[in-house]
């Protein structure tokens, strides 16, 4: 299978959703071929941090000079982990109202797909939510998978996507980046990069930071999840590709390094291991190649 992302109109909505999380999942945790573990002695002093690649695709390619802390205004709502998918598919969902964020974004998700894409989405929750029920971004967990969607779009009321998380209630470590987005909208000589960062995190997990080039964001804490967006303009390069006319604008592709500190500001490990292995001795693979379950590293509860 190749993770080069083909024109949109080569592929149905569906598979270019599953095709951009098998990128976001081996730009985060490593190749599932050659996956390493990241050693992580239990009395190690320095901690792991997660760093974040460039997702390629449309408008993906990345460079960022400058993040700024989210801000909300208003202020980002509360929500608590209750709303339910419906079991089949519902009219088109108005925004402004909480309890239309997660069918809407199943909805949006599982669109012009096959029966398994709503499957998928059982027991959707919704966890996290930037913004407002009527311009914001939402962190959705179902059984067995993420959702992010975007709220209030001009031409999607609800625009969602979505990837595996391998088990839902264990996590390599104290946190865990599940989705990472960069792209890049370039206009009048001017690259405009959004970056946007959700994962799970245990209560362990007081901060979790978002750190582009020398800038660093504050990720929103709710409900074990954390979820970050930014936004930066820069003058883009005057350079060219392999194929493309000389003098076409770029960017150069910028890592994301996301860390989690404690309440009392030590920072919070995790891991890409494939293999976990819970209390009860059960051994979790995460590896789409199942096989032989080696090295296995402890799972940390969630939430």
């Amino acid at each position: 299978m190749t993770l080069q992302l083909p024109p949109e109109r080569d592929l149905p909505p569906h598979r270019a959703r599953d095709i951009e999380a098998a990128l976001v999942d081996q730009i985060v945790n490593g190749p599932r071929t050659a996956r390493r573990r990241w050693l992580v002695p239990a009395a190690a002093a320095a901690a792991v941090v997660v760093t974040l690649g460039t997702v390629v695709g449309v408008l993906r390619s990345t460079d960022r000079d400058e993040v700024t802390p989210v801000a909300s205004d208003p202020p980002s709502a509360s929500v608590t982990p209750s709303a339910q998918a419906s079991p089949t598919p519902s009219v088109e969902q108005p925004t402004g109202q909480m309890e239309s964020i997660v069918p809407g974004c199943v909805d949006s998700y599982a669109y012009g797909g096959p029966p398994e894409d709503r499957a998928r989405t059982k027991g959707a929750r919704l966890y996290n939510l930037l913004g407002t029920p009527s311009d914001g971004v939402a962190l959705i967990y179902a059984d067995s998978m993420y959702i992010y969607c975007r709220i209030g779009g001009d031409v999607m009321a609800y625009n969602a996507g979505g990837g595996g998380v391998g088990s839902l209630h264990w996590l390599p470590g104290a946190y865990r980046v599940d989705y990472h987005e960069q792209s890049t909208m370039i206009a009048d000589g001017i690259a405009t990069t959004t970056v946007l960062v959700g994962g799970r995190a245990t209560d362990e997990v007081a901060r979790v930071t978002v750190q582009v080039a020398d800038d660093v964001s504050e990720a929103q804490l709710q409900n074990g999840t954390f979820l970050a967006t930014a936004e930066t303009s820069a003058a883009a390069e005057e350079t060219s590709a392999p194929g493309e006319e000389a003098g076409v604008p770029r960017t150069k592709p910028t890592k994301v390094t996301v860390r989690a500190y404690d309440a009392d500001g030590r920072q919070l490990t995790t891991s890409s291991a494939k293999c976990m292995k819970t209390p009860d001795g059960e051994l979790i693979d995460n590896d789409d190649f199942k096989g032989g379950l080696t090295d296995c590293i402890p799972a940390v509860a969630w939430p």
